[in-house]
C-alpha cells in the first residue's frame, strides 16, 4: 500500500486541480476581467461627469442676452410670422415692399397652421427642421445688395436658395428670392 500512496496522492492532486482549483481560478480570472471593465467604465463615467459639469458651468455663464441671441439664430419653434416680420423690418429700412410671400418646404408635413419641411438628423442626433420662404421685391440693384447684406447679418440663419432677376419699370429690377431657414425640433 505504501507503494501506491504516492500514486494515489498524485491522482488526488491532479483531480483536485482539474475539478476544484482550475474552475475556481477560471472564475477568479473572469471576475478580474469584469473588475477591469468596471474600473474603465467608472473612469470614463467620472470623465464624462467632469465634462458635463464644465459644460453646465459654461452654459450658466452665458448671459440672458446671449441666450436670446442664440434662440434667434436657431429657434426652437417654427415661427414663420416672426421670420416674415424680421425680413419685412429689414426691407422697410430701405423702403422696399415685400410681396408674394410663400412659406413651403420640400417634403411638407402639417404642424398646426405651419408648413415644415422634413426633419434632417445630424451626427449628434440633433433634429433640425428647414423652412423655405419665397418673396418678391422691386428696387434698384444698389438697394437690393444692401438689403441682402443686412439679411445676411441678421441673427437668424438664412441660406439663399434661389434668386431670379427680371427687368422692371422705371429703373427698378424685380427680384424673386427663395431662402431656407432652420429651427431646432
Amino acid at each position: 500500500m505504501q507503494r501506491y500512496t504516492p500514486i494515489i496522492l498524485i491522482v488526488v492532486a491532479i483531480g483536485l486541480f482539474f475539478f476544484v482549483i482550475d474552475p475556481q481560478y477560471s472564475e477568479i480570472q473572469k471576475i478580474q476581467k469584469e473588475k477591469e471593465a468596471n474600473d474603465t467604465m467608472l473612469s470614463l463615467s467620472k470623465d464624462l461627469q467632469s465634462k458635463r459639469d464644465k459644460l453646465r458651468a459654461s452654459f450658466n455663464n452665458i448671459s440672458a442676452n446671449e441666450k436670446d441671441q442664440l434662440r434667434k439664430i436657431l429657434p426652437d419653434t417654427v415661427d414663420n410670422v416672426r421670420l416674415i416680420l424680421d425680413i419685412n423690418n429689414i426691407a422697410e429700412k430701405y423702403g422696399i415692399t415685400i410681396r408674394n410671400i410663400l412659406v413651403e418646404g420640400g417634403d411638407v408635413e402639417e404642424q398646426g397652421n405651419t408648413q415644415v419641411s422634413e426633419v434632417v438628423q445630424s451626427d449628434l442626433s440633433n433634429q433640425i427642421g428647414t423652412i423655405s420662404l419665397s418673396f418678391s421685391v422691386s428696387t434698384t440693384y444698389e438697394v437690393f445688395t444692401e438689403f441682402i447684406k443686412d439679411l445676411e447679418e441678421a441673427l437668424r440663419i438664412v441660406d439663399i436658395k434661389s434668386l431670379t432677376i427680371e427687368a422692371g419699370d422705371r429703373g427698378f429690377i424685380n427680384y424673386s428670392v427663395t431662402l431656407d431657414t432652420y429651427w431646432l425640433r
